[in-house]
C-alpha cells in the first residue's frame, strides 16, 4: 500500500511538472544598459569610462564642459 501511494505521489508530480508555462527564474534582457549612461546621454552629455588605480570610474561631462561622477548625476534627478 506505500508503495502504490509512494509511485501514485512521483507519478502526479511528473505529470504536473509538465504543465508549467513560464519559466521559474526571470531572465534579464542580454542587451540591458547601464541606467547611468542612458540617463546621462538622455540629457545631451558624452559618458565616458576612465581606468584609475582603484578601478574604472565613469564620468558623464555635460555640454557646458563641466565633469561629473555619471551615478552620481544620475541619482541627483531620480
Amino acid at each position: 500500500m506505500k508503495y502504490r501511494l509512494a509511485g501514485l505521489c512521483i507519478v502526479l508530480t511528473a505529470a504536473l511538472s509538465g504543465c508549467q508555462d513560464e519559466p521559474l527564474t526571470q531572465q534579464l534582457p542580454v542587451d540591458m544598459s547601464n541606467p547611468a549612461a542612458k540617463f546621462c546621454v538622455d540629457q545631451g552629455g558624452q559618458y565616458l569610462v576612465e581606468q584609475q588605480p582603484q578601478g574604472e570610474n565613469s564620468f558623464c561631462v555635460l555640454d557646458n564642459g563641466s565633469k561629473i561622477d555619471a551615478w552620481e548625476f544620475f541619482r541627483k534627478y531620480q
